[in-house]
């Protein structure tokens, strides 16, 4: 429980009252911790609650914002992807992502002092396995961006709409009710007319086969990313209060596989020891690469993310992919 949620309203013989006066709204407000807590410390405590725990309309806002956040991802994966090798961005920039956030919840625990061990690793590893399958979600959408231009990896990545209402029909039992079938075919069929219409157009479309290879990984990235979305579901209910640590594991999962994917790849190439340290030693120099892996890493991952785990508390996984699906609108403008 937050200081702000445990503040109790002194009473007069725990403040002293001077003729009568209410001198004692002027004095700092005390918490069942003991600790003292001044109006412009709970005011702070109850902004950084907008976060932990939102409001419904509060939680659609941050899918939104998310959506909005992710949407920037494609084009700026297609341009690192095109000046480094797909799984050596992928291993930085997740591992980027992951270090910076699991920074930042260390610091902020060892701050609040909080010893609750138990809930901190169940939502820790409960994030670990979202994580794993958000890195098979991103390194598919990664090889799929390598041949297939962003938009139409923006339009298979909102057909993880369709996912997570499946799974709950068939392994939840639950109704898929008509305004839900209705709110999915506007989205898919909204965002496909956005996408796909300019290339059916004959005069448009170059020559190429409309559906590659490369779009099948565009399209296995719904399912991860819906499969994702559907359990990290489970997971932000399960630690309403550990967002962060939420987070953190998530981040550290898809770090640690782009890590071993990274790994596997030299090995496969025979990269030497001396190959890797010269690319990295240029491509960290270079300020177009590191521009690009710091956002990709910490806002377009590590924000987004820790949005979508925050919103998730109020908002049902169905409802998020269906908001979600904006993410293609925000990949095409960018």
């Amino acid at each position: 429980m937050s200081m702000s949620q445990a503040l109790l309203r002194p009473s007069q013989d725990d403040v002293p009252v001077e003729n009568g006066d209410d001198d004692w709204l002027d004095q700092p407000l005390y918490s069942t911790n003991g600790r003292q807590e001044t109006p412009e410390q709970q005011q702070q405590e109850d902004a950084n609650n907008v976060l932990q725990t939102p409001s419904l309309a509060m939680g659609r806002l941050i899918v939104l914002g998310a959506a909005a956040i992710y949407g920037t991802n494609f084009a700026s994966v297609k341009m690192l992807d095109s000046v480094m090798p797909l799984a050596a961005s992928a291993a930085l920039r997740f591992s980027l992502a992951a270090a910076a956030v699991t920074g930042v919840v260390l610091w902020q625990e060892q701050q609040d002092d909080d010893d609750d061990g138990e809930q901190k690793w169940g939502a820790t590893l409960a994030g670990a396995e979202v994580g794993w399958w958000y890195f098979l979600g991103y390194i598919s959408q990664a090889f799929g961006l390598i041949h297939s231009d962003a938009s139409k990896s923006a339009f298979f990545n909102a057909l993880a709409v369709v996912v997570v209402p499946i799974l709950d029909a068939v392994v939840r039992g639950r109704n898929l009710s008509l305004r839900k079938v209705l709110s999915i075919l506007i989205a898919i069929g909204g965002t496909g007319l956005v996408e796909l219409a300019p290339k059916l157009d004959p005069s448009i479309v170059t020559d190429g086969a409309f559906f590659t290879s490369s779009d099948l990984f565009c399209f296995s990235q719904a399912f991860f990313f819906g499969f994702g979305y559907w359990r990290l579901e489970d997971a932000s209910n399960a630690y309403p209060e550990e967002s962060g640590r939420n987070t953190a594991g998530q981040l550290l999962a898809i770090a640690m596989g782009s890590v071993l994917f990274w790994f596997g790849s030299m090995v496969y190439d025979g990269t030497s020891l001396v190959d890797v340290a010269s690319n990295l030693q240029r491509w960290l120099s270079d300020p177009f690469i590191l521009k690009g892996l710091v956002w990709t890493g910490l806002v377009s991952t590590a924000l987004a993310v820790y949005l979508e785990t925050v919103a998730l508390q109020v908002v049902s996984a169905t409802e998020l992919t269906i908001l979600m699906t904006s993410v293609s609108l925000w990949g095409s403008a960018f």
